[in-house]
């Protein structure tokens, strides 16, 4: 599990700290791109619980219908998220705003690097623990 949280960790903050340069080297202004960031690491959460499921099976093994808390945890959290970059206290509050359809897309792109480092190493250790 040790192994599994620091491989998590790398790829979520690489990926992210990889985003961040290339929005600020497009020209984004800082503000914008830690934005950007913030959404990136909560899709990276959301996304991660699926690989936390267990430590052995895949996370495409397991049916997602299986825990309806967790389900229902995750949507919440994202309609926080989502709450707090269109209602005027949220942006406020947080300094967000909101964010174009494809860069959600592209973000969701980004947040999925987890589930193949995670995989792969499930796969990697499933082989060794034969």
């Amino acid at each position: 599990m040790i192994e599994r949280t620091i491989i998590g960790a790398v790829v979520m903050g690489c990926v992210a700290f990889g985003v961040f340069a290339w929005l600020l080297s497009a020209g984004w202004s800082e503000a914008s791109a830690r934005n950007t960031i913030l959404l990136l690491m909560v899709l990276f959460e959301i996304v991660h619980i699926g690989n936390c499921r267990s430590e052995t099976k895949s996370a495409f093994w397991l049916s997602p219908l299986r825990n309806p808390i967790l389900i229902a945890g995750s949507a919440l959290a994202m309609l926080v998220h989502v709450a707090m970059m269109y209602l005027p206290v949220g942006r406020t509050l947080l300094d967000v705003e909101p964010v174009k359809p494809a860069v959600w897309l592209a973000l969701l792109g980004c947040a999925l690097t987890v589930i193949v480092a995670i995989e792969s190493h499930k796969v990697v250790w499933r082989l060794r623990h034969r």
